[in-house]
């Protein structure tokens, strides 16, 4: 399937070698027949030693996926199959802004940068303000 699939996106839209293949840390991306692969395809990814363990605020697929969720259920729409699951998500893939894709990848270094500095919960700059009133 990884050879069906993987190298021919790669070799259509990213023959100039700027990409990089982030795995999630499943066992099967990173199994030696894989990473054989990925490395018999030139194909560059995120090493497992590189790679952080339950960090997803740091991925950019995890907020490329919010902004898709968030596109698919508006309006508290339910799904009835996997057919028309399908459907709506190509649907809301033409609608996303790839303006906020190519955003949530170019901020890779920072959120990393601010995990590795002030902590995890650091990422996004978020700042919470508790205020108490008795």
């Amino acid at each position: 399937m990884l050879e069906q699939n993987s190298h021919t996106i790669y070799q259509k839209y990213h023959r100039n070698g700027n990409y990089i293949f982030w795995l999630d840390k499943a066992l099967a991306h990173y199994a030696k027949g894989t990473t054989d692969f990925l490395i018999s395809k030139n194909i560059p990814f995120v090493p497992k030693e590189r790679n952080p363990t339950n960090l997803p605020q740091c991925r950019p697929i995890e907020d490329v996926f919010d902004e898709l969720s968030s596109l698919v259920y508006r309006k508290c729409w339910r799904v009835r199959n996997v057919i028309q699951l399908k459907t709506r998500i190509r649907k809301c893939l033409k609608e996303m802004n790839r303006n906020s894709v190519q955003k949530a990848c170019a901020t890779i270094k920072t959120k990393f940068r601010n995990a590795a500095d002030h902590g995890p919960y650091f990422v996004n700059h978020y700042i919470y303000i508790y205020i108490y009133t008795p």
